[in-house]
């Protein structure tokens, strides 16, 4: 370093004294050490102005500044000086190295304390004896809060789900919902139509021709269901609880079977079904033993928290802010639009229309590829076939033979056999295997197409024809405005809440309590309100969002009989049929001696009658007697 400062530093810039530049190699050394000084400094600086303390992470740098300035105040033939100078450095910062390590060492052992302190009070927390209670406490503020929130959302959900849905398919949900707004749309016209007495082949058309035109009058209304609607409502259990009974749901075992999945995935569903979905769960769950179900409901109130939390931006307490001293504020990020409502509830815009459509005629130009290349190969595998047989007959011919030999005749009939085999290969000879496997997995994805080609451009009809595919956000809030006020008012009904009464005219034509419906009522208008171009118009419920709702009918359940039960039962049949015999068995020895008696009575009359007779034709003694 010395020798290097005499004719200026060449390489001090890539230590830890600070970013010099290509003009900074021209300076002396002195200058050097006298700018590495100046930076140190000025960091020291501004480390001071922060409000904490930071760790000395200068520490090198600074015995660094020391030293150069030790062998900068001696001269350089002291050769014995600035080795002990540099020795005296390489030693404290060894120091400071052990020192930093020992502080380390130390600091982790306390976060490994402070880890295991915060995992023995999560413990205690799960633990307490008065957890129950107060997560009860917690869900019942909750509630009480989004009370009103939640009753729109469980109307807004019955409308789109009817009763029974569970039986039904996509299609037949589909002609449910179209024939329920056809039906509301003749009874207010006044028209009726009648199919008695027509043949069936004259009702089954007059049928198709009713069908659509309710799908048409659906579409003008805005109540058709599309096909991804009505598969998201069939097959996603939990939305057909909101036309469950709380006592039915109590009981139900839900998470075991076949639709186990659709509960246990809540991320899949928006706030809005969540919130339909908690408004129809009952408090408390019976038949369960391990308390699956309870866990299952409080996934569910976390979940629904989280995302009611989000969709009304609550600010909540995040780390620790060092440059303030006080714990950072930060607002939750808002709600994805997949969950503030699922893209099955709206109509698909044109771009998705246009999409499908492509997909379809894609789909359909692979199947007709596939069925060419069939075609051509199984042509080339006939003239391939014919040409192989050829070629075996010509190997087999004797004059063939003697005029070109057996070696090439068994050469062309070998090579005719390979190409016989190659494209038998290329078209398949498994189900798995070459084009005509192809052929049939492209077959496939066109008849099973949900929807299929046909009733894509059926449905597309209709959209477009009502201008569906066009995002109208206003239209949409002011149907949910509508709805959620008629919701309102009937569930503070059934709840007993009394509203007070304004008495001015301007009041009087206003919904009751319009100033406090829109805290319930915001969070819905945001959704809806939050204009996305890649959908359409938002789909419109057509049955009752107030139904009446039953208990199931419960059908009687045949308890299977153990061994020891069977064996038991078919004791008791088997002596209670010796009974039946041996009473028969009485009854019948009973007629028969009956019978016996009588007969022999008979006998004793007929006899005194015979000895009366001969009394009194033989004397007084017989008339005596």
């Amino acid at each position: 370093a010395l020798a290097a400062g005499r004719g200026g530093l060449r390489s001090l810039g890539r230590g830890g004294g600070g970013g010099f530049t290509a003009a900074a190699r021209k300076k002396s050394f002195s200058q050097c050490v006298e700018a590495l000084r100046k930076a140190k400094e000025q960091s020291q600086k501004d480390v001071a102005r922060l409000p904490i303390k930071l760790p000395d992470f200068e520490v090198v740098d600074g015995i660094l500044v020391e030293t150069l300035e030790v062998l900068v105040t001696n001269p350089i033939s002291n050769l014995d000086g600035c080795a002990r100078a540099c020795s005296r450095a390489v030693e404290r910062i060894d120091a400071a190295r052990d020192a930093a390590k020992s502080e380390l060492d130390a600091t982790k052992k306390r976060l490994l304390d402070t880890e295991d302190e915060l995992e023995r009070w999560r413990r205690r927390e799960n633990e307490a004896p008065n957890r129950s209670a107060a997560l009860a406490r917690e869900e019942d503020a909750w509630a009480a809060r989004e009370a009103d929130a939640n009753a729109v959302a469980l109307a807004i959900m019955r409308t789109l789900v009817p009763t029974d849905v569970a039986a039904d398919t996509a299609e037949m949900l589909r002609i449910r919902a179209a024939r329920r707004v056809a039906d509301a749309a003749r009874g207010s016209s006044g028209t009726s139509s009648d199919k008695a007495g027509k043949p069936a082949a004259d009702a089954a058309t007059a049928e198709k021709k009713e069908l659509k035109r309710a799908f048409q009058v659906a579409a003008a209304w805005g109540g058709l269901y599309t096909y991804e609607l009505a598969e998201r409502l069939r097959t996603c259990k939990p939305l057909h609880w909101v036309q469950a009974h709380p006592a039915d749901l109590a009981t139900a075992n839900f998470l075991a079977g076949a639709s186990a999945d659709s509960f246990r995935n809540l991320g899949d569903y928006d706030v809005v079904e969540l919130r339909a979905i908690y408004a129809s769960c009952p408090a408390k769950f019976d038949l369960d033993p391990t308390g699956a179900k309870a866990n299952w409901r409080r996934a569910l109130v976390e979940k629904l928290r989280e995302l009611t939390d989000r969709e009304r931006g609550l600010e909540i307490a995040a780390g620790w802010d060092g440059a303030t001293g006080k714990r950072k504020v930060t607002r939750l990020p808002p709600l994805e639009p997949k969950q503030r409502r699922h893209a099955a509830y709206y109509y698909p815009s044109k771009t998705e229309l246009d999409a499908r459509t492509k997909k379809h005629d894609e789909a359909r130009q692979r199947l007709e590829d596939r069925r060419a290349r069939v075609e051509t190969l199984e042509k080339q595998l006939a003239d391939a076939k014919q040409e192989r047989d050829d070629a075996f007959a010509d190997a087999r011919s004797e004059y063939l033979q003697q005029r070109y030999g057996k070696p090439m005749l068994r050469d062309l009939a070998r090579e005719a056999d390979d190409a016989y085999k190659r494209i038998l290969k290329e078209l398949g000879a498994s189900e798995s295997l070459g084009a005509r496997a192809e052929l049939k997995r492209a077959a496939s994805a066109v008849q099973n197409a949900s929807p299929t080609e046909a009733e894509h451009a059926a449905l597309r009809k209709l959209i477009e024809k009502a201008k569906l595919d066009a995002v109208d956000a206003l239209a949409d809030a002011t149907d949910c405005r509508n709805l959620a006020r008629k919701a309102l008012e009937h569930d503070r009904r059934l709840r007993g809440v009394v509203r007070a009464a304004d008495d001015d005219a301007s009041a009087s034509s206003s919904p009751p309590g319009a100033d406090d419906d829109d805290e319930a009522l915001w969070p819905l208008e945001r959704a809806t309100f939050a204009c996305d171009e890649s959908r359409g118009r938002l789909i419109r419920g057509p049955f009752t969002p107030f139904p009446e709702i039953r208990r199931a009918e419960r059908q009687a359940v045949v308890k299977k009989l153990s061994d020891e039960e069977e064996r038991a039962q078919r004791q008791r049949e088997v002596q209670a049929a010796l009974q039946q015999a041996k009473s028969a068995d009485g009854a019948a020895g009973a007629a028969a001696a009956r019978r016996k008696l009588l007969e022999q009575k008979a006998k004793d009359a007929a006899a005194a009658a015979a000895s009366s007779s001969t009394a009194r034709d033989g004397g007084g003694t017989s008339r005596a007697r």
